[in-house]
């Protein structure tokens, strides 16, 4: 790892060893159940991400440029028995900027745009199919982030209401047959991501087409480390994705309502 005022580089290697059971299977006589074969888990080496944001403003705003590639190696499958597992190199190269206008009786406005490219090598995606595929794809999403605080200062006490809108527009995405899912399986809607403009964590999925986050976050302050902090919100999308989990429900025209709550009622005591 080396990292400065304005930039990150991290190059790691990962190998990784099971102790899961194999679900569904059969205990032995003592009751243990076999162990998932480490042959399928894969092998990362290298991982490599990098990041640079240049001190200087560009175009007035905050710009940030990213990069990462990944290759992982799968001795086995953990599909078909017998059968290879997937192997796969992706590069990717990514910018993402971000301005804040404040307007009018204290509107804040933040336009911004995300850019991002990735190339993918994948080989024995089945049994069938273990020939190598190159795919390359473009991604990006414009938008803006709106909100109006309201501040009320009384008896030593803070409250700050903020309703917030965020506007997102992206090119449509569809599932791409030769790009795995390998890092969005874990993937769950919160209060965390509820206003990010791609909401999968990881590269393997991204978010498309045309969407807004409504929400509203309130904060209570009452001095000595005294506070608490409340979220609520939810998504709205001109069409279903079928990228998302059906268990998400972002991939309906609108989302579960999703909640949050951290309150800290004395110094050293925080429920969340």
């Amino acid at each position: 790892v080396r990292q400065s005022e304005t930039s990150y580089l991290s190059v790691a290697a990962l190998s990784f060893q099971s102790i899961r059971p194999v679900p569904g299977s059969t205990p032995n006589a003592a009751g243990i159940r076999p162990l998932e074969d480490d042959q399928t888990l894969p092998v990362i080496a290298p991982l490599v991400e990098f990041r640079f944001e240049p001190q200087q403003r560009i175009a007035g705003g905050r710009l940030r440029l990213k990069g990462s590639g990944v290759l992982l190696d799968r001795d086995a499958s953990n599909v078909t028995p017998g059968a290879p597992g997937i192997d796969s190199r992706r590069a990717t190269v990514e910018g993402d900027w971000r301005r804040a206008f404040i307007v009018g009786p204290g509107v804040r406005l933040e336009p911004f745009a995300m850019a991002r490219g990735d190339l993918y090598n994948v080989a024995d995606l089945s049994a069938a199919d273990t020939d190598m595929h190159t795919t390359g794809r473009a991604l990006g999403v414009l938008g803006v982030d709106a909100s109006y605080p309201f501040i009320r200062r009384k008896g030593g006490v803070t409250t700050i209401v903020e309703p917030i809108l965020q506007i997102a527009l992206s090119p449509d995405v569809e599932p791409n047959p030769n790009i795995p899912d390998q890092d969005g399986l874990a993937f769950d809607f919160d209060e965390t991501n509820l206003f990010e403009p791609n909401k999968f964590t990881g590269f393997d999925l991204y978010e498309g087409g045309q969407r807004a986050n409504l929400g509203v976050r309130t904060s209570v302050d009452w001095g000595q480390g005294r506070n608490a902090r409340f979220i609520v919100g939810r998504s709205f999308r001109a069409d279903v994705d079928p990228m998302f989990p059906a268990r998400t429900s972002l991939n309906q025209t609108s989302s579960d309502w999703v909640a949050g709550a951290e309150i800290t009622p004395v110094a050293g005591l925080a429920l969340y």
